[in-house]
């Protein structure tokens, strides 16, 4: 599976499969989660329309916080505990049931290369734990990515759980790269009133008007129809590489050399701030991971202890932390993706018994500790796709 490189890099097309949501509404009422035995009373969460019918294309998480589908519903933190993270456990169960079931895992390569938060699509307590688990209350850009997992969480489809991100995957056969599309040479065309770019050729879609992209417009060279961003057309052409950063905003501004597009990104979503990369005398501005330029190649990178932080490698080709010891842990990977752990931690998502239905619960593990919850509290069920699939909270058949 391919990460989505926007850009001047080019990402190849992967054949994806695409998996449309269903609907149905929380079926039980009362008690839905248990902490070691003690049971909070909740209440239950609506559950997303069908997505029969939803027209291929996002949209993205615009930068006033809007999830671009106020039509759609979804569960609520009514129907958990209060969010010690990045969404409550409600809303993480309805999240990675969508990185579970939509194309094939690449939405969970898309969600790491977009922020650099590693969940997965083979282990559901992994996924519920990196969502629910408690996250450190002063990460860089904690507001916008609460923001788009909570978009994710209330979209009605797989088409509309991947159009939260700021970088978007498309799949075979999307609409917005059907025939008769307004696509340039290179196969690349500004879409959604100029807010999108949609490179068919790439199968990628950057949604300009989220977040990360601080406000941009699609820009495509018109010297060189395959090189493209968000951001702004530089007048005149830089003939040098120039880039800016500010402080106070993070966002980082780049115009490479002998290009005519200056690009926009907001360093925040990948928990990091800008600043000069310390690495040419002509004092580059990059965006940095806890001070330090770290690049990387998103291509080969693979997801690993960085000391006490969790580290994996964005879109942008820089190193993104999840930081383990600021909320009293320490990073393991003994079993295979990392993860932090506590002494005092009674479980990991690796233990034996997580992961496991008992009857519409399924067990978990966060922040280390053993949790039973009822997966109606996200509208779903607990399964295995008929006995053939990975156990999970998925939907009802």
């Amino acid at each position: 599976m391919d990460r989505p490189e926007p850009g001047r890099r080019r990402r190849v097309p992967g054949t994806l499969v695409l998996a449309v949501a269903a609907s149905a509404l929380c079926g039980l009422a009362g008690a839905c989660l248990t902490f070691d035995g003690v049971t909070v009373p909740v209440q239950d969460a609506g559950q997303p329309e069908s997505s029969a019918g939803v027209e291929a294309g996002g949209g993205g998480l615009d930068a006033g916080g809007d999830v671009g589908h106020p039509e759609t519903s979804g569960p609520t933190d009514a129907c958990a505990t209060a969010a010690l993270g990045y969404l409550s456990l409600a809303e993480a169960a309805k999240a990675c049931q969508y990185i579970a079931d939509c194309d094939t895992g690449q939405l969970e390569l898309d969600i790491e290369s977009n922020f650099g938060i590693v969940t997965s699509a083979t282990n559901y307590a992994y996924c519920v734990n990196a969502l629910a688990g408690t996250v450190a209350p002063d990460r860089a850009g904690l507001d916008i990515a609460q923001q788009t997992f909570k978009c994710i969480a209330k979209a009605a489809s797989c088409i509309q759980a991947r159009g939260c991100l700021a970088v978007e995957s498309l799949t075979t056969n999307d609409a917005r790269c059907r025939a008769g599309a307004p696509k340039n040479d290179a196969g690349i065309y500004c879409g959604s009133g100029g807010n999108d770019v949609v490179d068919c050729t790439g199968s990628v879609v950057q949604h300009c008007k989220s977040p990360a992209f601080a406000n941009g417009v699609c820009v495509i060279d018109p010297a060189d129809h395959g090189y493209y961003g968000c951001g702004a057309l530089a007048v005149p052409k830089c003939a040098t590489e120039v880039s800016s950063c500010d402080i106070a905003t993070a966002v980082l501004n780049d115009c490479a050399a002998k290009t005519s597009i200056t690009t926009f990104n907001d360093c925040h979503v990948f928990g990091g701030n800008c600043g000069p990369s310390g690495l040419d005398a002509g004092a580059k501005f990059v965006c940095l991971t806890e001070g330090k330029y770290m690049p990387c190649d998103a291509t080969t990178y693979r997801d690993q202890c960085d000391g006490d932080s969790i580290a994996s490698c964005t879109y942008i080709g820089t190193i993104a932390h999840t930081s383990c010891k600021s909320i009293g842990k320490t990073c393991n990977a003994v079993n295979g993706p990392p993860v932090c752990v506590g002494p005092s931690d009674e479980c990991s998502p690796f233990s034996l018994g997580i992961g496991e239905c008992s009857g519409n619960s399924i067990s978990l593990c966060i922040d280390g500790k053993r949790a039973a919850f009822n997966c109606s509290c996200a509208g779903l069920v607990c399964g295995s796709d008929g006995g053939i699939g990975k156990t999970h909270c998925e939907l009802p058949p």
